[in-house]
């Protein structure tokens, strides 16, 4: 799999910059998104989650637990935040058609898509 295709993750660098005491909630990480023409997905619901986190973990080179998950869409990139108690606890920088394939399983379209 091209390494272009594939998650990177900056969780390291994301809990270096942030202290432990603080919490991004989902509100703030949809307050940080830049550009008016970011596009924002909230997966909560524990069936999309689950078909989300599992195209991930076939993807990722590490995944941590989530309760939910935040797609923020933005030009050619897009980002995964993984939350867990209402707390933002890792940030996956991704392509778009790598997102685009996570959400059409997130919403269940299980008909075969494009290989990626």
């Amino acid at each position: 799999m091209p390494a272009a295709k594939r998650f990177i993750l900056v969780a390291a660098a994301y809990l270096a910059v942030v202290p432990a005491f603080a919490c991004d909630t989902v509100d703030d990480v949809v307050r940080g998104a830049r550009g008016e023409h970011s596009r924002i997905t909230v997966i909560s619901e524990t069936g999309a989650l689950s078909r989300a986190l599992a195209f991930m973990i076939g993807n990722a080179d590490e995944v941590q637990p989530a309760d939910t998950l935040v797609v923020i869409e933005q030009g050619l990139q897009a980002e995964v935040v993984l939350m867990q108690r209402g707390c933002a606890t890792m940030k996956a920088v991704s392509s778009r058609d790598l997102i685009a394939e996570l959400l059409r399983r997130a919403k269940g379209d299980e008909a075969p898509g494009e290989l990626i």
